[in-house]
């Protein structure tokens, strides 16, 4: 746990008696960064990490802010936001990471930091997302509907303005914010929504702006067009159909594997909200591969082998499909739906404000329909129109939940004119490509896909002159 790595809390009330003694007019000087974190505005609380093991920032704290539920309304209430700090020696520069998910525990004694903190010498924020971790609303759960109207972009964003405004007079120098997928996409909404905070520049990775919630293109990228940009058309489509023909063979074996799969989840002491089965649980299982194994960039030929292996006797029959099993759970493991799984909360948000892509299961019912296995697949034409909601939601929430408009166009729009600087980074293999930002030609936005990457893109996956180039406009922000 969290606490294992914390120190004594800092409190610099008492410190203070004792560095200015019985002398009214004896002036403290040269403050600790603990004793000014703790007097800075909104911060509740600072403990320090014992133990570090860090040599890129061997002084890291965990701020807890007071934020409010509504930054419209202050009577709505308050609730505790968690923060990660790493000072770097010397920076004068830090990254403002809008992280988007909870912050893990097992990251804090290590070298974590992301590329861009490396690239700049620079100390670094992370920010826990509002209704995520530690920052969930006491009076919140994950089954009632009342609180979430709370989990807005606005209120994400006035979140970051917030903690912005604290840490910027404490640290002082240039800022620059970053963040990776959610996070990228809150790093954009926060740049638009807050203008006034002087950050030198915004780096969002693989950023999904999607249009509603059940955004229809990145299904129609995966089902048609994924690979073609990286490797051909013709060897696009030659790792589609192998995707599709492990999907295939996995529903064929779908009463010996459903069962292992529903095991696994529930050893696991996961539960699911909605209407889930564990027919329809192993279904959004074989969904989820196809997304699974390309944001996770996928070995065809691990597929290929499974595929391949003979089934001749009972014990290879076995085999095969213990291997299948794993292999689809690798991939498509649905551990993610569940209410009790750390990441969960993003999927609420997502039918919420955020947005997410349509789950359409045409192309394999196809080949289902082709192989006489049509009956393997529970969910049907009509049950997929609001198969999301369906498998998340109670019946309570169904009711209250209803997709706010307009966020996407709202973001594309600003995108196409804004003044800030922007780098984004991503793959041409990622799924979530087809929902990346549209800028248009906006020169301050400078748009970087690497072929044959996917959602996990890095700038040092890029070829030299790329990278210098992207590092070059970088620096010239902090300059």
């Amino acid at each position: 746990m969290i606490k294992a790595y914390f120190g004594k809390i800092i409190l610099v009330m008492v410190m203070a008696l004792m560095l200015c003694g019985c002398d009214g007019n004896t002036q403290k000087t040269n403050k600790t960064i603990a004793e000014k974190l703790a007097e800075a505005d909104g911060i509740i609380r600072v403990d320090a990490i014992a133990d570090i093991t860090s040599n890129w920032m061997p002084e890291k704290y965990i701020l807890t802010f007071e934020q409010q539920l509504d930054w419209k309304n202050p009577d709505a209430g308050t609730f505790a936001q968690r923060v990660e700090i790493g000072l770097h020696p010397g920076a004068n520069v830090t990254v403002f990471e809008t992280y988007g998910y909870a912050l893990q525990d097992s990251s804090l004694p290590v070298d974590d930091q992301p590329e861009v903190c490396t690239i700049l010498d620079a100390n670094y924020v992370k920010v826990e997302h509002r209704f995520m971790g530690t920052s969930f609303p006491e009076e919140t759960t994950m089954s009632k509907a009342s609180g979430w109207e709370y989990a807005t972009i606005e209120n994400e964003a006035g979140d970051f303005h917030r903690i912005y405004e604290s840490l910027s007079r404490v640290l002082g120098g240039r800022w620059v914010c970053y963040g990776r997928s959610r996070g990228g996409r809150a790093c954009l909404d926060y740049a638009m929504l807050y203008p006034e905070d002087r950050f030198a520049g915004y780096v969002p990775y693989a950023a999904p702006v999607c249009s509603m919630d059940r955004d229809q293109r990145v299904a129609e990228l995966l089902d048609h067009h994924v690979g073609d940009s990286a490797f051909g058309e013709e060897k696009g489509a030659e790792l589609r159909n192998t995707v599709l023909d492990f999907q295939t063979e996995v529903m064929r074996n779908k009463p010996e594997l459903a069962p292992v799969v529903f095991e696994t989840i529930k050893t696991a002491g996961l539960r699911f909200n909605g209407t889930m089965t564990e027919s329809s649980l192993f279904d959004l299982t074989v969904y989820e591969f196809q997304s699974g194994y390309w944001v996770g960039d996928g070995d065809a030929g691990e597929l290929q082998t499974v595929l391949s292996m003979k089934e001749d006797t009972a014990e290879e029959k076995e085999a095969k499909l213990k291997a299948e099993a794993d292999l689809l759970m690798k991939y498509g493991d649905p551990s993610t739906y569940s209410p009790d799984f750390f990441a969960a909360p993003f999927y609420l948000c997502a039918l919420l404000n955020e947005g997410m892509y349509d789950y359409d299961f045409a192309v394999l019912r196809n080949r289902l329909r082709e192989e006489g296995l049509e009956d393997r697949l529970e969910v049907s034409e009509q049950d997929q129109k609001e198969y999301l909601r369906n498998v998340l939601l109670t019946e309570e929430q169904k009711k209250a939940f209803h997709f706010t408009a307009g966020n996407y166009e709202a973001l594309n729009g600003w995108l196409k004119t804004a003044n800030a600087n922007i780098i984004h980074i991503g793959g041409d293999l990622d799924p979530w490509s087809a929902v990346y930002p549209e800028p248009g030609n906006n020169p301050n936005f400078h748009m970087y896909i690497k072929k044959g990457k996917s959602h996990h893109t890095q700038i040092s996956d890029f070829d030299e002159s790329t990278r210098n180039e992207i590092i070059r406009t970088m620096k010239s922000w902090i300059q």
